[in-house]
């Protein structure tokens, strides 16, 4: 009975702060996996929703707390039926009625009608930099220890009847748990709930201290090229990468002996790591400022390419390594057209290591001299900076090329970009072949008339010129010559 109060109590103040939407909606279930196994934050959520209203119910709002919200970079939702079968959901930015930040799931297709639910919704949101060393120094041969500081429950604009929470870590040494009944933890899990009847926005923190050796690695700065090149039928990609090592700092001086005398010694550092470059990539190179670095390896597969990677130091907590990688594709499998309309369709960014963390990409697309009405289609929010002319072999107005740029990435923002734009095949084709024949011919010209100038620094007189001097040297011998 005195439940039954309380809960009429929070729908009646959910109603009068939010609006009768969120009063009328209602989360039935809600079941959280949270994994913290590497150096990201995953959190899927499967909820069942119920519609205690009177109206059909088209739109379902997800929001975080704030420690999660500063640090959200993905998020994407889909329908699981009956069958297994995925739906994807639209999820479009908005904010709530009370101004917070918040996520809206399109439920137009599957509208939910009144006293009726809708099971199997589920949202997966991806965190960066959520994870925190504690201690933040460790010597080199000590373990790396993390803190997870979340919520028990389920942050939400919407009445919780029913909501349970797992924990998934790297390791099942557990120095300490938040212990909110019942609560349990059985090997790399932690264990919260089930907890009934939570209140809309509640918060009560929650926080693991756990062993994670995972690589920390992230990349500060990613500037990635990529020209389209008509003519040889190849797009070729550069890759400049800054990395930071973000674990806990080493502490005192670094041991090469007792880092190769035992295996565990330096147990969070990274010695090596793995790109995956497309299937189709040729004529790879990895390089730093000092040149190649002959420690990489390279492994063909049948869906991707391996670039095995290894910097000429171990990374530890606090150190930073700078590199250059490079390859290049066939065009025909990114680059389709229609006359003189083309589509090219390529990932903004691609694998560089396993759950990568970008803090701030720069993609520049050069496109072929002549291309013009470019057309950008993301599947994410990206800026485009202003527009700029690369200059290039035999080249007369120059290449367009668009700078796209974009902060806290991970693996999932690896899409293709959608890029559209027009092209004079004929001018194209015929352009540099006119040029490079009309340049050689001028050359040829310059080069004769340079040839035909004479630069010497004596006057060459020729024959009429020396039977001239002999004449004049015989008048002189003729004149008679003065007694002493």
């Amino acid at each position: 009975m005195i439940r039954t109060i309380n809960l009429l109590f929070i729908l009646a103040l959910t109603s009068f702060v939010n609006g009768d939407h969120f009063a009328d909606v209602v989360n039935k279930k809600v079941d959280r996996d949270v994994d913290a196994s590497s150096q990201l934050v995953t959190i899927t959520c499967r909820i069942a929703v119920e519609n205690s209203g009177k109206t059909p119910v088209d739109k379902y709002f997800i929001t975080f707390d704030d420690n999660h919200l500063s640090q959200l970079s993905f998020i994407e939702a889909s329908l699981v039926k009956s069958d297994k079968s995925r739906v994807d959901l639209k999820v479009t930015e908005e904010n709530l009625p009370t101004g917070r930040q918040a996520w809206a799931l399109d439920l137009s297709d599957n509208k939910i009608a009144p006293g009726s639910s809708l099971d199997g919704i589920e949202v997966e949101a991806v965190f960066t930099h959520l994870l925190q060393p504690f201690p933040n120094t460790i010597s080199q041969s000590e373990r790396q220890l993390v803190l997870y500081n979340g919520n028990h429950y389920f942050y939400s604009p919407y009445l919780t009847k029913s909501q349970t929470t797992k924990v998934r870590l790297s390791s099942s040494s557990i120095e300490s748990y938040t212990k909110l009944r019942p609560s349990s933890t059985s090997d790399r899990t932690v264990n919260y709930g089930p907890y009934e009847n939570i209140a809309p926005n509640s918060i009560s923190k929650l926080q693991v201290h756990f062993e994670n050796n995972s690589p920390f690695l992230t990349v500060t700065k990613l500037d990635r090229t990529i020209q389209v090149a008509l003519w040889s039928g190849i797009i070729s990609i550069e890759e400049i990468i800054d990395i930071h090592h973000d674990g806990a700092v080493l502490k005192g001086p670094f041991s090469r002996y007792e880092f190769q005398r035992e295996p565990t010694n330096g147990i969070s550092s990274v010695k090596s790591f793995r790109t995956k470059l497309p299937a189709t990539a040729f004529d790879v190179y990895y390089r730093d400022d000092i040149g190649n670095i002959s420690t990489s390896n390279l492994r063909t597969g049948l869906k991707q390419v391996i670039a095995e990677l290894r910097p000429r130091f171990p990374l530890f907590g606090g150190w930073k390594t700078h590199y250059i990688i490079g390859y290049s594709i066939p065009l025909k499998d990114y680059l389709s057209d229609e006359g003189n309309q083309y589509t090219l369709k390529i990932p903004f960014v691609d694998h560089i290591f396993d759950n990568a963390v970008i803090d701030e990409a720069v993609t520049n697309i050069i496109f072929p001299e002549g291309a013009t009405n470019i057309k950008l289609q993301t599947p994410y929010n990206i800026i485009r900076e202003e527009d700029q002319i690369h200059m290039s072999f035999l080249d007369t107005v120059g290449e367009p090329k668009i700078i796209l740029r974009k902060n806290n990435l991970v693996e999932d923002h690896i899409q293709p970009l959608k890029i559209q734009f027009e092209l004079n095949k004929t001018v194209h084709t015929f352009q540099k072949p006119v040029i490079f024949a009309v340049s050689t011919f001028l050359i040829i010209l310059l080069l004769t008339f340079i040839l035909r100038l004479d630069f010497s620094l004596t006057k060459n007189v020729g024959k009429d010129g020396q039977k001239k001097a002999q004449n004049a040297q015989r008048q002189v011998d003729k004149k008679p010559k003065l007694k002493k």
